[in-house]
């Protein structure tokens, strides 16, 4: 087993208390602070889990605060702290006095705070509560030192106690409970491991101090008397005797519970030996004087029996039948037992009246013992088969005694009232009886023609039971012959009725007045619906019938069918309502067959310049059977219309007899044309008759003379073209049609263009207007075609131009060794499609609109900028080269090393000055000394006072001036280079030889050089290379 524990001197170190994990042997095995439980060097803190302030808190009650538990989730009492207005250590002090009393003076003791206030400076109980969301509570307390011991001989003696103690804000004090997330030490819990129970610093006074007198002893263990029992308790006398020198009240108490000990501070002690115990309780009673408590009661606790007041069952008798009517029937004698503990039970009565041991009848309650007699006694109905009833109950056990009345089975009086002028073959209902006078059922029957009756709307039969104020109804079927009487007789307990029903008379007919066919389709089809109504004369009666061949017949008004061009007789008669029918009467229809007639001729070469024609149809009528059957088609009606889109005009001029019209303007389409006319004629009862003809007109001269658009060539891409013709030879408006690519055309001059057909008369104008394409070289047409004659216009972009005009780069003659050097900026003019530009050379690079330099192709527009950089050669005087070609065109950049040394280079920024009383623009100042070269003394830029200047005098067109101070000679600096910029990586304005410039030197002392042009007019920076 693995040593775990090591307590006193470790080697090497301090005296140490360490105990490691399970499994760690603490001497043996290499330990480190992880594998330890608990090591006394190392300091550790808890957490405070919460923290909790309160000013006043009620006696005995317990403020809560947040629970504690453990991994397993089982509770425990924290470590706390506990402060009072900020102070963590109050404390409290003892303090005395004493009262003089008859038997003399008695000293007391007090608790007094450690703060200026008598609420703080007390003991706090901390414990755990069995339940609820916060666990943790805490109580005040303070110690009670009244009984404290008295050294004076012959005074009471006691231990102090605990009792509880209340907070108010009116003493003033803050108490501050701060929770630690860690245990209590073990001491200060109790034995309840699971939720720790309440820690009460309570305890059992066992001794005394002070005095030399007889020991003093608890009062004697109490004993316990029964007096008297009720049903919900038993009244008990306690008593006691005092214990041994034991001066003081005997007290007494009962608890719940044989354990604990009650505590003497506890509520409930009285002085009283008289208690109440709920009956099926057990109690435990103790004695106390003093501080002293007796044991248990002798008895060892005392029970008291639960209530008993459940008897013997018990039987009283009955049931009593056929009794009279509103008349007292008694029950059995019954006497109760089984009543246990000398218990009563409470007696009541409901529906009767009661008589205990044989006295008077009463509805009144009363009690029951072992030993009573009981008896009830129960009114009867005054209605006949009526049961009444009456309960006794004795505590928890009941009976019921029953009596019931006879039976009357003689019904009253009934009648169902008899039916005339019924159908024949019916079956008939009566009227509803209500049967009364009977307290049971009475049997039913009935007899005679098969009748049958329904008991209280239930289904029919011949045979059942009624009872009193169920319903009683008959039916029958009347008989198959008219004026006829049919009964029956029913029989209700003994009680009889007959009930008889007699059917109606024959009705009378007459025979129709009239009777009409008429024909109510009209299709071409061969069979016809016609309709056959007739009518009755002045009173006239029965129903009226109608028929197409006087066997079958049909219901006043029925539709029958009947072929075309063939007669048919109709009949009517009227029908009795009881089968019977009257004579006939008739009427023949003849429907005529479909109309007919001659078939119209086509109209030819009609006039071009337009017509008006009416015409008759009668000849066409008597070339069909229009003129055979004219009586019979009823109204006729004709219609006309045609197919020509407008240019015709067909009318009818008279309905009936079918004349129509036909109207044409000038055809001035250039060709002929013809139209399809459809004529009808329609009859009421012949349908109609339809036929078609066609009309053909002449045209109007329509072709144009041959016309021709003018092609245009070298457009513009994407651009607009337009033509235009004047259109001759045509006598007639004729259309005119586009097609092609995009675009359109227009009549005249004005108008939107557009590629839908237009129309257009003799001598007007024709304009196309035709996109052209988007490539260069490339045509796009358009046709115009009118009266059968086209034209196509052509439109051709201009060819594609690749070849920019020449272009040239700058020879730089005088560049650094080995410098990145860059040109003069071109623009790309003479091209009008994108070109190729391409660099070749010394590793040159391009860049293209301020783009990024690079050496791959670019694609190059009109207008684009190229500037190029490449590094000049290591060696002085050496030449490098690099071309740019771009499209066809090719330019060589030439830069050249110079052999001179570069001396110094300055950079300036321009602005305006005064000196000598004008004003110049460019270098700021004058500056003297701190430039030039040290070593090169026959420069004039050597390094000493030398005062130099560059600028040119504040007005337009100013050279610009080089200016040195000391100057002797025009010797020295012999190429000057120029940039725009703060570098020479910016771009090279000009390269000055020096030699090539205009020198002057006024008085000797003051050497200037004209740079030919104005380098300084306007702001920015320059930058100077004097070489």
């Amino acid at each position: 087993m693995a040593k775990r524990v090591l307590l006193g001197k470790e080697s090497g170190s301090d005296f140490v208390l360490k105990i490691s994990k399970p499994g760690d042997d603490i001497i043996d095995d290499t330990i480190n602070d992880r594998d330890l439980l608990f090591n006394s060097e190392i300091y550790r803190a808890g957490v405070i889990r919460s923290n909790t302030s309160f000013t006043s808190l009620g006696s005995g009650s317990y403020k809560t605060f947040e629970s504690t538990t453990d991994a397993n989730g089982n509770h425990y009492i924290p470590a706390y702290l506990i402060s009072e207005n900020g102070t963590q250590f109050a404390t409290a002090v003892f303090d005395y006095g004493y009262a003089g009393t008859s038997s003399g003076e008695d000293y007391y003791g007090r608790v007094v705070a450690g703060l200026p206030t008598g609420g703080g400076g007390g003991l706090y109980e901390f414990s755990l509560a069995s339940s609820g969301s916060n666990r943790n509570r805490l109580k005040l307390q303070y110690i009670n030192i009244a009984d404290a011991d008295d050294p004076r001989p012959g005074q009471n003696t006691g231990y102090p106690f605990i009792e509880d103690r209340s907070l108010s804000t009116s003493d003033s004090v803050t108490v501050k409970v701060d929770i630690l997330g860690i245990p209590c030490q073990y001491g200060k819990m109790v034995n309840n491991t699971t939720v720790f129970g309440n820690s009460l610093l309570t305890g059992t006074a066992s001794g005394g101090g002070g005095g030399g007198g007889t020991a003093t002893s608890a009062p004697a263990d109490p004993t316990v008397t029964f007096n008297s029992r009720t049903s919900t308790v038993d009244n008990l006398t306690v008593t006691s005797t005092a214990g041994t020198g034991n001066t003081a009240t005997i007290q007494f108490i009962a608890t719940t519970t044989v354990s604990p000990v009650p505590n003497i501070a506890a509520s409930g002690w009285q002085t009283s030996g008289s208690f109440t115990q709920p009956r099926g309780t057990t109690r435990w009673y103790w004695a106390k004087q003093g501080t002293f408590v007796s044991d248990v009661n002798a008895q060892g606790g005392y029970v008291s029996p639960a209530y008993d007041n459940t008897p013997t069952a018990f039987d009283l008798g009955g049931p009593q039948t056929n009794a009279a009517l509103n008349t007292y029937f008694q029950s059995s004698e019954i006497t109760v037992a089984g009543l246990d503990n000398s218990d009563f039970a409470l007696v009541s009565v409901t529906g009767a009246q009661l008589s205990k041991n044989q006295g008077a009848y009463t509805t009144n309650g009363t009690t029951a013992v072992n030993g009573d007699d009981f008896r009830i006694r129960v009114l009867s109905s005054s209605s006949n088969g009526t049961s009444t009833s009456g309960t006794l109950t004795i505590g928890t056990v009941s009976d019921t005694y029953q009596v019931s009345t006879g039976q009357d089975t003689t019904v009253d009086a009934y009648d169902f009232t008899n039916q005339n002028s019924l159908n024949l073959s019916t079956l008939v209902y009566s009227n509803t009886e209500t049967i009364t006078g009977i307290s049971t059922g009475v049997s039913v029957s009935i007899s005679g023609n098969s009748a049958e009756f329904s008991i209280n709307g239930g289904s029919y039969g011949t045979s059942g039971t009624i009872t009193n104020n169920q319903t009683l109804r008959l039916r029958m079927n009347t008989s198959g012959s008219f004026s006829t009487n049919t009964s029956t007789t029913v029989n209700v307990g003994g009680v009889t009725d007959t009930w008889t029903i007699t059917t109606r008379g024959q009705t009378p007919v007459t025979t129709p007045g009239s009777i009409t066919a008429t024909q109510i389709t009209n299709t071409t089809a061969t069979a016809q619906t016609v309709d056959a109504t007739a009518a009755h004369q002045f009173l006239g009666s029965g129903t009226l019938q109608v028929s197409n061949n006087n066997s079958t017949y049909s219901a006043n008004g029925t539709d029958f069918s009947q072929n075309r061009n063939t007669t048919v007789t109709y009949y009517a008669r009227s029908l009795g309502g009881d089968g019977n029918t009257s004579s006939t009467i008739n009427v023949d229809k003849f429907v005529p067959p479909v109309v007919t007639l001659g078939g119209i001729g086509n109209f030819v070469g009609y006039p071009a310049a337009g017509f008006n024609y009416t015409y008759s149809v009668s000849v066409q009528r008597g070339q069909g059977n229009y003129n055979t059957y004219s009586s019979y088609w009823g109204t006729t009606t004709t219609s006309i219309s045609n197919n020509s889109g407008g240019w015709l005009s067909s009318s009818i001029t008279n309905s009936s007899a079918g004349n129509f019209n036909l109207t044409a303007t000038a055809n001035s389409t250039g060709s002929a044309r013809t139209a399809t006319v459809t004529y009808t004629t329609n009859t009421t009862f012949g349908a109609s008759h339809t036929m078609t003809f066609t009309v053909n007109q002449l045209a109007l001269d329509g072709v144009p003379d041959q016309f021709t658009f003018t092609d245009l060539t070298d457009e513009s891409l994407s651009s607009l073209a337009y033509s235009s013709v004047i259109i001759t030879g045509i006598a007639t408006i004729v259309t005119a049609s586009y097609s092609g690519d995009t675009g359109g055309f227009r009549i005249g001059n004005s108008g939107s263009y557009t590629t839908a057909d237009k129309t257009l008369a003799n001598n007007q104008a024709v304009q196309v207007q035709l996109s052209t394409s988007a490539s260069h070289g490339t045509s796009t047409n358009a046709t115009i075609t009118i009266g059968g004659v086209s034209d196509t216009f052509t439109a051709t972009t201009i060819a594609a131009d690749t070849t920019p005009d020449s272009f040239t780069f700058t020879d730089q003659p005088a560049a650094a060794a080995n410098t990145l050097v860059y040109s003069n900026i071109i623009t790309i003019a003479g091209i009008n499609t994108s070109v190729t530009a391409s660099i070749s050379g010394n590793s040159a690079e391009m860049q293209v609109n301020s783009g990024s330099y690079t050496s791959s192709n670019q694609t190059i527009s009109v207008g684009d900028t190229i500037r190029l950089r490449m590094t000049s050669s290591a060696t002085a005087g050496a030449t490098v080269n690099t071309t740019l070609t771009v499209g066809g065109t090719s330019d060589t950049w030439s830069v050249t090393t110079t052999t001179a040394t570069l001396l110094w280079s300055v950079g300036l920024a321009l602005g305006s000055f005064s000196t000598f009383g004008f004003v110049s623009q460019g270098f700021s100042t004058y500056i003297g000394g701190g430039h030039g070269t040290a070593t090169d003394t026959s420069c004039d830029l050597y390094n000493g006072s030398t005062t130099w200047g560059f600028s040119d005098q504040e007005s337009s067109a100013q050279n610009t001036f080089f200016h040195v101070s000391g100057a002797t000679s025009n010797a020295g600096w012999t190429t000057l280079k120029i940039y725009n910029g703060t570098s020479n990586s910016a771009t090279l304005i000009t390269t000055k030889t020096r030699s090539s410039l205009t020198y002057s030197n006024s008085g000797g002392s003051f050497a200037s050089w004209d740079m030919g042009s104005d380098l300084t007019g306007g702001t920015g920076n320059l930058f100077l290379e004097f070489f």
